[in-house]
C-alpha cells in the first residue's frame, strides 16, 4: 500500500515487480490464509486437468480471474483488485461472476478493513513501518520498493541531486494527505464490490473509558470502556497495556467492556488505552492512556491513640470539632493512614444530617485528598446520648497520604441540624497528651478518643527497572559511514530517574561504550566504515549507595555505511567517443566516452560554448550521447563534455574534455513560398467606418523570412487602393466612399533573392463602408452671453443664432436648468420678468436637439435692479409709555424692511413733540417734560439711500412723573482676580470709599469687580440717571486705551455683563472720569444688583484706582 502504484502516484506495477516482490505472491497468500491452500490446489488441478484433456484454457486476465473465483466459492474479484490484478473488461467479467452465483466475502471485506486500518497515518509513522521492514534507513538508489520508500521516506535528495523540480510532497514524500488517498483507494474498492458495506468502526472513535483504569488490589487493576455502537455487531474491546512493567497483560479482542488485569507487581504503575472493531474488522483508534497504580502490602500498624474516655463532647447545629495529632520525629519517613477509630454516640431521635469527617491540615480547614466521609446516623447504632458509645472504624481502600512527620494533622467534624445532637468520646484530663480538641475553633486542652492506624512508607528498592533484561526500542542502525544510533525501551522503576548504559561489544576501531546516562538514546561516533558493530543497553535505578543493576538486553549488530566516494568518474578529464559532428543543416551529434565510478549513475553535461544562435546546453543527463537541435544552418558550434557520480548529496564533478568544434550543414535552396498558399484571411476586410476598411491575413511562414504581404482591391471602385508589398500581416484601406462594396485579395513572398517565392492570392472577399454619418448640431459660443435683463420689466432676445447643424437639419431649442423666471421657446426665442430675487448674474443650461443628435451650453444673463422703496412694517407704531422728567429709550430700527439687498436704512422724525429725538440707526432717546404729559404724536420716516422712502405714525404716552430723588452709593464689597480674594476678607475696601491716596493696584490683564451699598426705593420708583465715577491714574507708559469698564452683575463666576466702556481715558496723576450707565441701569432691581467691573488690558504698567462711586436719580 506504501508503494507508488498503490500510492497518489499511480505508478504501474512492473512485471518483473509483480512476479518476484512480495506483493506478487500477497494474493495467494491471502486466499490461503481465507480459504485454506485447497483452494490453490484445485486452481492448478483444474489447468493440468484441462491441458491433459485438451481443453480450452481461457488464459486472458479475466479467465484466470474467473477460473480462480469458481475454485475459492465466492467473488474475489476486491482482492485481486487491491493486489493489483484489474480486470480486463470489468462488466463482462462481473456478468461472468454473477452466472456463477459467486457472492462477495465478508471475510474478503474484513481483510481490505483491516488493511485500511494498518496504513501509517503521517510521515513518522512511515517512518518506524519503513525502519522495522528494512532494517535501516530505505536508499533512493535502492531497487524496486525500496527505493519507493526512500523517497517516501524524504525525496529532497533524490531531486536535488537529480537536479529534478518533479519534487512533490504528496505523492513522494509520505504525509498524512499521503494516508488519506490510499485510505481512500481502498475505500473506493470496498464501494465498488460491496456497495452499501459497513467500513465505518464503532463510536465512539476514539474508544474513551468510562471507568478510568482502578486498583483493587496490590495485584489487580479493573477498567470499563464506554459501550460501543455500530451497525455491524456486536462491538468487540482490545484494553492494551502499553507501560510494559512486570505482569501487564492485554486483554485481546472481547466482547465485555470491561476488563481486570490479575497478576501484575505492588505498587507500580501500568498503562491501559482501550480499542474497539465491529465484526467487519473496523477498527476504530485507541483511546487516550489511562494510568493506575497497584496497592502496597505494606503492613498496617498503629500509629498513634488517644485510648481514653471518660466524658463526652457532642456536635449539632452546625458546629464544628477537631482533635489535633502528630506523628514521628523529623527526620523520620513520611507515613500513610489507612483506618481511624472513633467512640460515637447520637441522640434517641436521630440527627438529620451525617456527621462530616475529614482529615485536615488546619482547624476544621485544609481538607486532605480522598479522606472525607459522610457518617449517616443509622450507622451510629448507640442511641443513649452519649451516656454509652459505639466503636466507629472509618477505612480507607487506598490510604490517605503520604503525610509529613512531625507535623500536626487535624481530625475534623462537622454537622448542620435539627438540634439533635452526635457525641464524640472525650477525655477531660488529656490522659495521653497526644494533641488537643478544638470546640468551635477554641482550643480545651483536651482530647476525643481515637486510634490512628496506617505504614511508615520506608519500603527498601531491591528491584531493578523494567523491562529486565533490558531491549532496544530501536535498534542500532548507522546513520553515517562514522555513526550509529539506537534507542532503549523506556525503564521504569519506582526509585527514579534510570539510566541507561550502552556497551559496545565487538572491540572494533572507534566503538566506545555511553557511559551511564539518563537518557535512553545513544549515537556512537568516530566510528570505521563498512565495519559491523554490536551493541547491549543496561539500566539501573537510583537506589543509594548501590543501585539495582538490571540485565543487559541481548546484542544487536549494525553496520558503519561506505566511506563517501571523493573522486569524480575516469576518464578525468572526460575525452569524446565520437566528436561532434553535423547531421544536418540544424543539429550536431556527439558521444562521450563511457564513464566509470564506484557512486553511479556517471551523468553528462554537454556545454556548448560559443555562444552561437540556437546552442544549447544538454543539462546534467544519464545518456552519454547528446544531439544539440534548432541551430543556425553554415555555423560553427564548440562543445566540451563533463562527468559526475551520484554522491550524495554533492556529486563529484570532473573537469570538462578538450573543447571540439562543429559546423552545421548548408541550408537547402529554398523554392516555396509561404504557408499557407493560397493565402488565407485571419480577419477578413469588414468596415470600421464610412471611409475606412481593415483586414489581417493569415500569418505566413517560410524558412526565408521575412514574409511580405499584398492586399489587392479589384473592385474598382472610387477610393480603392492595393497595399503594395509590406511585411505587416494587416492593411487598412481609407479615403473610401460611404456605403460602397470593396473586394481584395491578399497573397505572400518569401524573401529568397534575387527572386522571392510569390504564392497564390487568396479567395475574394468583399466588404461595404458604412453609411455617411449625421452629424448633431453645436453651439457656436460657450458660454452664450445675452444683453442685461431688469427688474420688473418684461425680456425679449433669442438663441436661434448661436447654433448651426453640418446637415441643415431643423433644431430645437429648451432650457436644461436656471432660475425660474426664463422661458425658452422651441424656435430659440427667450421670454420671461426677472423680480428683484433674480437681480445679479443668471446661468442657465440650454440645449439644442436635432436628427444628429444635441449639444448644451450655458447662457449667462444679469439682471439690473429697479430700486425699490423700504417699507414700516406696522403704521401707527405704538411704543412702550415714558414718564415725566424720565430718560427715555427704545428703537424703531426693526419696524422697516427692504427689498433691495444691500440698501442701507436710515431713520429720523418728520414732526412731533421736540423731547424726542430719532437716530439714524432708529433709537429713540429724551426727556419728556410736564407740558409733554399724554398722548404724543410722531411722524416717523425711513430712508434706503436711493431715493426711497417711507412714514409711519409713532405712538409714546407720557405719564406724569413723581418726586425726584437723588442718592450717592458707595463700595461695600469687591473680588480681585490676583488673588481671588474678596476685599472685605482681605480688609481693603476703605480703600475704595474716599479719595485718600490710598490705591489698588490692578496687575497687567487683571481685573477688579466693585459691589456698592442698596438703596430702599418707594413703590413706582422710575430711574432717571445713574452715574459711575472713579477716581484713577496710571503708570508712567500705558497704552492709551487699554482701560476697560464695565457694569453688570455676578462676578466673578455667573457674571452678567450690561454695558462696555473702552474710551476711558489714561492719567499720570489722579483724576475723575464719570460713565452715564443710564441705558444699562434702567431699574431698581439693577441699581441694587450692580456691579463695577475695572479690567487692565495693558500688557505691562498698572491701573490704580482710588475713590469709587456712583450717584444716582430717580423719581415715585
Amino acid at each position: 500500500m506504501c508503494s507508488f502504484n498503490f500510492s497518489p502516484r499511480n505508478v504501474p506495477m512492473a512485471s518483473a515487480e509483480k512476479a518476484y516482490q512480495l506483493k506478487g505472491h500477497a494474493k495467494f497468500v491471502d486466499l490461503a490464509r481465507l480459504f485454506g491452500w485447497q483452494v490453490l490446489n484445485d486452481y492448478w488441478y483444474s489447468y493440468n486437468e484441462d491441458y491433459e484433456n485438451s481443453n480450452p484454457i481461457d488464459t486472458s486476465i479475466d479467465g484466470q480471474i474467473l477460473r480462480l473465483a469458481k475454485c475459492v466459492g465466492v467473488d474475489i474479484r476486491p482482492l485481486l483488485h487491491f493486489w493489483g490484478t484489474h480486470p480486463e473488461d470489468p462488466n463482462a467479467l462481473a456478468a461472468a461472476i454473477a452466472a456463477e452465483g459467486l457472492q462477495p466475502s465478508n471475510a474478503i471485506l474484513n481483510t481490505l478493513t483491516h488493511y485500511k486500518s494498518i496504513v501509517p497515518a503521517d510521515n513518522a509513522a512511515f517512518q518506524t513501518f519503513a525502519m522495522n521492514w528494512w532494517g535501516h534507513q530505505p536508499d533512493p538508489l535502492g531497487t524496486w520498493t525500496e527505493s519507493e520508500h526512500g523517497r517516501q521516506w524524504d525525496s529532497t535528495p533524490w531531486y536535488s541531486q537529480n537536479n529534478d523540480t518533479e519534487q512533490r510532497p504528496n505523492g513522494e514524500i509520505y504525509v498524512e494527505a499521503t494516508a488519506a488517498d490510499i485510505q481512500g483507494d481502498i475505500d473506493n474498492i470496498i464501494a465498488l464490490y460491496f456497495p452499501g458495506a459497513d467500513t465505518d468502526p464503532p463510536t465512539p472513535n476514539p474508544a474513551t473509558f468510562a471507568s478510568a483504569p482502578t486498583a483493587v488490589s496490590e495485584t489487580e487493576i479493573t477498567m470499563t470502556a464506554n459501550t460501543g455502537s455500530d451497525s455491524s455487531g456486536p462491538v468487540e474491546y482490545y484494553f492494551d497495556e502499553t507501560s510494559g512493567n512486570t505482569g501487564g497483560t492485554d486483554s485481546g479482542w472481547q466482547t465485555s467492556a470491561s476488563y481486570t488485569d490479575t497478576g501484575l507487581s505492588e505498587s507500580t504503575q501500568y498503562t491501559y488505552t482501550v480499542t474497539m472493531r465491529d465484526s467487519l474488522g473496523n477498527t476504530g483508534t485507541a483511546s487516550a492512556p489511562a494510568s493506575a497504580t497497584t496497592l502496597s502490602s505494606i503492613p498496617e500498624v498503629l500509629l498513634e491513640q488517644n485510648n481514653n474516655q471518660n466524658d463526652k463532647v457532642d456536635v449539632k447545629d452546625g458546629q464544628k470539632g477537631a482533635q489535633s495529632f502528630k506523628h514521628g520525629s523529623a527526620g523520620d519517613p513520611d507515613y500513610q493512614i489507612t483506618k481511624i477509630e472513633l467512640k460515637l454516640s447520637r441522640d434517641s431521635d436521630s440527627p438529620d444530617q451525617a456527621l462530616a469527617f475529614t482529615l485536615g491540615t488546619s482547624v476544621n480547614g485544609g481538607t486532605i485528598s480522598d479522606s472525607a466521609v459522610n457518617i449517616q446516623p443509622s450507622e451510629v447504632t448507640n442511641t443513649s446520648g452519649g451516656s454509652s458509645f459505639m466503636t466507629y472504624t472509618v477505612t480507607y481502600s487506598t490510604p490517605v497520604g503520604p503525610l509529613n512527620p512531625n507535623t500536626t494533622y487535624y481530625l475534623n467534624f462537622q454537622t448542620g441540624g435539627n438540634g439533635n445532637a452526635y457525641y464524640i468520646g472525650y477525655n477531660d484530663d488529656n490522659t495521653y497528651g497526644n494533641g488537643t480538641y478544638y470546640k468551635s475553633g477554641s482550643d480545651d486542652g483536651k482530647d476525643c478518643y481515637f486510634k490512628i492506624f496506617g505504614s511508615d512508607i520506608s519500603v527498601v528498592d531491591v528491584d531493578p527497572p523494567t523491562p529486565n533484561p533490558a531491549t532496544f526500542a530501536v535498534p542500532p542502525a548507522a546513520d553515517s559511514d562514522t555513526a550509529i544510533s539506537m534507542t532503549a525501551t523506556t525503564g521504569s522503576d519506582a526509585t527514579g530517574p534510570v539510566e541507561y548504559y550502552f556497551d559496545e561489544t565487538s572491540g572494533n576501531p572507534g566503538g566506545t561504550d555511553s557511559g551511564w546516562q539518563t537518557s535512553p538514546s545513544y549515537t556512537d561516533t568516530g566510528l570505521t566504515a563498512s565495519t559491523q558493530y554490536t551493541y547491549t543497553v543496561t539500566m539501573r535505578d537510583s537506589v543509594t549507595p548501590t543501585p539495582n543493576m538490571g540485565t543487559p538486553s541481548s546484542p544487536a549488530n549494525a553496520t558503519t555505511q561506505p566511506a563517501p566516494d571523493t573522486d569524480p568518474p575516469t576518464p578525468n578529464p572526460a575525452t569524446w567517443a565520437v566528436a561532434p559532428a553535423a547531421d544536418s543543416d540544424t543539429a550536431i551529434s556527439m558521444t562521450a566516452t563511457t564513464g566509470s565510478d564506484a557512486t553511479g549513475p556517471v551523468e553528462y553535461y554537454f556545454d556548448e560554448t560559443s555562444g552561437n544562435p540556437g546552442g544549447t546546453d544538454s543539462g546534467w543527463q544519464t545518456s552519454p550521447s547528446y544531439t544539440d537541435t534548432g541551430l543556425s544552418p553554415s555555423t560553427q558550434y564548440t562543445y566540451t563534455v563533463t562527468m559526475r557520480d551520484s554522491v550524495t548529496p554533492t556529486p563529484n564533478i570532473g573537469t570538462p574534455s578538450n573543447p571540439a568544434n562543429a559546423t552545421t550543414d548548408p541550408p537547402p535552396p529554398d523554392t516555396d513560398p509561404p504557408t499557407p498558399n493560397p493565402a488565407t484571411f485571419s480577419s477578413p476586410p469588414a468596415a470600421v467606418s464610412d471611409t475606412e476598411i481593415t483586414m489581417t491575413a493569415t500569418t505566413g511562414s517560410d524558412a526565408t523570412g521575412p514574409v511580405e504581404y499584398y492586399f489587392d482591391e479589384i473592385s474598382g471602385n472610387p477610393g480603392g487602393t492595393d497595399s503594395g508589398w509590406q511585411t505587416n500581416p494587416s492593411y487598412t484601406d481609407t479615403g473610401l466612399s460611404p456605403s460602397t462594396q470593396y473586394t481584395y485579395t491578399v497573397q505572400m513572398r518569401d524573401a529568397v533573392t534575387p527572386v522571392p517565392n510569390v504564392g497564390t492570392a487568396s479567395a475574394p472577399a468583399n466588404a461595404t463602408t458604412d453609411p455617411a454619418p449625421n452629424y448633431p448640431p453645436t453651439f457656436s459660443s460657450d458660454p452664450i452671453n445675452e444683453i442685461n435683463a431688469t427688474e420688473d420689466a418684461a425680456y425679449s432676445s433669442t438663441i436661434a443664432d448661436d447654433a448651426n447643424d453640418p446637415e441643415g437639419d431643423p433644431m430645437t431649442f429648451s432650457k436644461v436648468s436656471g432660475p425660474a423666471w426664463l422661458s425658452v421657446a422651441a424656435n430659440g426665442a427667450l421670454s420671461g420678468t426677472p423680480t428683484n430675487s433674480d437681480v445679479g448674474l443668471n446661468v442657465f443650461t440650454v440645449q439644442v436637439n436635432a436628427t444628429g443628435g444635441s449639444d448644451t451650453a450655458t447662457l449667462n444673463i444679469t439682471v439690473i435692479n429697479t430700486n425699490d422703496a423700504p417699507t414700516f412694517t406696522v403704521d401707527p407704531i405704538n411704543k412702550p409709555d415714558a414718564t415725566e422728567g424720565a430718560a427715555y429709550s427704545d428703537t424703531i430700527a426693526s419696524s422697516a424692511t427692504d427689498v433691495d439687498v444691500g440698501d442701507t436704512l436710515t431713520y429720523s422724525k418728520v414732526s412731533g413733540p421736540a423731547w424726542l429725538s430719532v437716530a439714524a440707526d432708529g433709537a429713540l432717546s429724551g426727556t419728556p417734560g410736564s407740558g409733554d404729559v399724554g398722548a404724543n404724536v410722531f411722524t416717523v420716516q425711513v430712508d434706503d439711500g436711493n431715493g426711497g422712502t417711507d412714514t409711519a405714525t409713532l405712538n409714546i404716552t407720557v405719564n406724569a412723573g413723581g418726586t425726584p430723588h437723588s442718592q450717592t452709593i458707595v463700595v461695600v464689597d469687591g473680588w480681585c482676580s490676583k488673588n481671588g480674594k474678596t476685599f472685605q476678607d482681605d480688609g481693603k475696601v476703605y480703600i475704595f470709599t474716599s479719595s485718600d491716596n490710598d490705591y489698588w493696584d490692578v496687575e497687567k490683564n487683571e481685573y477688579i469687580s466693585l459691589e456698592f451699598s442698596n438703596i430702599s426705593f418707594g413703590a413706582g420708583a422710575v430711574i432717571t440717571s445713574v452715574t459711575v465715577h472713579c477716581e484713577h491714574h496710571e503708570e508712567s507708559g500705558f497704552s492709551s486705551g487699554n482701560i476697560e469698564w464695565n457694569v453688570g452683575t455676578g462676578w466673578p463666576s455667573g457674571a452678567t455683563t450690561w454695558g462696555t466702556n473702552t474710551s476711558v481715558p489714561a492719567h499720570t496723576s489722579d483724576q475723575t472720569d464719570s460713565w452715564d450707565v443710564t441705558s444699562y441701569v434702567n431699574s431698581t432691581t439693577r441699581v441694587n444688583d450692580l456691579e463695577f467691573r475695572i479690567k487692565n488690558n495693558d500688557n505691562d504698567k498698572k491701573i490704580k484706582p482710588d475713590y469709587v462711586y456712583v450717584t444716582v436719580e430717580w423719581t415715585e
